[in-house]
C-alpha cells in the first residue's frame, strides 16, 4: 500500500440535501477547510474508493467536483507546507 498523498476536493452543488449528503461522505475521507473544500490524505485503494463513490452519488447537471493532488512546494516561499495544487485535475465530475 502507498503513503497516503494529500488530495484537494471542491464542489459546487446547488441542492441543501445532495450538499450534506456530499458533505457527510467527503468528511469521512478527510476535513473540511471551508464549506465546499475538503482535504483528504489517501492512500490509492482509499483514492479508488472515493472516486466510485462520487461516480455512484446522484449528480444534478449543475453539481460538479474538482479532485487535484497537492504537490509539494519546490522551493521554500513564505509557506512551510504543501500548498500548490497540481495543474492538471485528476477527476471532474458535471
Amino acid at each position: 500500500m502507498t503513503d497516503p498523498q494529500p488530495w484537494l476536493l471542491a464542489y459546487d452543488v446547488s441542492d441543501d440535501r445532495r450538499r450534506v449528503r456530499l458533505f457527510k461522505l467527503l468528511k469521512s475521507y478527510g476535513m473540511p477547510l471551508q464549506r465546499s473544500l475538503f482535504l483528504c490524505y489517501l492512500s490509492t485503494v482509499q483514492k479508488g474508493r472515493l472516486l466510485a463513490d462520487l461516480a455512484d452519488f446522484q449528480w444534478d447537471t449543475n453539481d460538479c467536483v474538482h479532485v487535484g493532488r497537492v504537490a509539494s512546494l519546490a522551493r521554500q516561499d513564505r509557506c512551510a507546507g504543501p500548498v500548490l495544487l497540481r495543474a492538471e485535475p485528476c477527476c471532474v465530475m458535471e
